[in-house]
């Protein structure tokens, strides 16, 4: 794809839509600043593009630009209110902004009409985690391993929140079983050993 974006640059070098892609490209590959860079090159003119606002909102939440992120997503929504990955990734900047509260009125609703989405599932019982509300991210993360057995971070997030509330049997449990799904897991290692040191 990439020799394909350079083909139409070269012909075209401000075509804006071949810029987004080669954007989404870098994006894609880690390369946030070149992202950035390319879509500050065209300025506005992708700024009805509603993918370039995504783009460039995931692009700021990664770089942690966290007031740009919201901006670009808040406009991203404005265009795209129903957009699945859009609220998700505003959920997000809320919880990055320590406002569990927002990032639960968001991911609640969103849970409903997709249970089975873990992404949404971990963001959900994270802000419950940052709002106190440990059992309830217990259950959360129990529903991601219920879909995925050998998820490591569900069942670390799990772990953690065991610990958090007074529970390290439980604790030790999702430790040994991450050890036992995966024995090279140096961070369940390492919260296995401090469990035992509690």
């Amino acid at each position: 794809a990439r020799k394909d974006i350079d083909a139409v640059l070269e012909v075209s070098p401000k075509n804006p839509i071949a810029i987004y892609l080669q954007a989404l490209l870098f994006a894609r590959h880690k390369e946030f600043d070149k992202a950035a860079e390319r879509l500050q090159s065209v300025g506005g003119l992708l700024a009805d593009y509603p993918p370039a606002a995504y783009l460039n909102a995931s692009l700021s939440f990664a770089q942690g630009r966290i007031e740009q992120a919201q901006s670009h997503i808040q406009r991203y929504l404005g265009k795209q209110p129903n957009s699945l990955r859009g609220r998700r990734l505003l959920a997000a900047i809320h919880l990055r902004k320590k406002n569990p509260e927002a990032a639960i009125k968001i991911l609640e609703p969103l849970i409903k009409s997709s249970p089975d989405d873990s992404r949404l599932l971990t963001l959900l019982g994270n802000a419950y985690v940052a709002d106190g509300r440990h059992t309830e991210a217990a259950e959360i993360y129990q529903r991601v391993i219920a879909e995925s057995p050998k998820n490591t971070s569900a069942r670390t997030r799990l772990a953690l929140t065991h610990l958090n509330t007074g529970d390290s049997e439980s604790a030790v449990k999702e430790f040994e079983t991450i050890l036992d799904n995966d024995p090279d897991a140096t961070r369940g290692n390492l919260l296995l050993a401090l469990t035992h040191l509690r």
